[in-house]
């Protein structure tokens, strides 16, 4: 054999060597890097689920803070028609309440003027038979004066 055949034939032999016992660290280099691949995939895919979990919730939050504002809004709508209601009850029941006390005054000055009334009337048919008596007029004269003061009289009550 030649010597070149040898230096071929020993090549391979120290690149099989070299293949055999440095393939292997190489292999497993390759394989760890593969396995922190998968892992980190792993961990992303979680963090993704995990996130997509955590929006989820926000979102039945934001529905739930929605409804509630809805809820409290027409809760707040209710309370201003029912406050209205009594405002506008209240506001009657204190109008009915002065209209009765006018009314109540009213008849009372009423009152009062016809009191008053009775008694002029009283002296304007006094004054009028002292009248008739200092003339000395006739029953008739009298009748006539005092009738003419009553119907006077019941003009000033009309």
């Amino acid at each position: 054999m030649s010597s070149e055949l040898w230096l071929l034939v020993s090549l391979v032999i120290v690149l099989g060597l070299g293949v055999w016992k440095g393939l292997g660290p190489v292999l497993a280099r390759l394989d760890a890097r593969a396995d922190s691949i998968r892992s980190a995939l792993d961990e992303a895919r979680a963090m993704r689920e995990e996130a997509e979990e955590d929006l989820k919730r926000a979102r039945l939050r934001v529905k739930s803070a929605e409804e509630e504002g809805a809820a409290i809004l027409a809760a707040a709508e209710r309370t201003v028609e029912r406050l209205r209601e009594q405002s506008a009850e209240a506001l009657r029941a204190d109008l009915e309440r002065r209209r009765r006390a006018a009314s109540e005054r009213l008849a009372q000055a009423e009152g009062e003027l016809r009191e008053e009334l009775r008694r002029r009337i009283a002296e304007l048919a006094v004054s009028g038979a002292e009248e008739a008596l200092r003339r000395g007029l006739s029953e008739e004269d009298h009748r006539r004066l005092s009738g003419a003061a009553l119907d006077e009289a019941a003009d000033r009550l009309n």
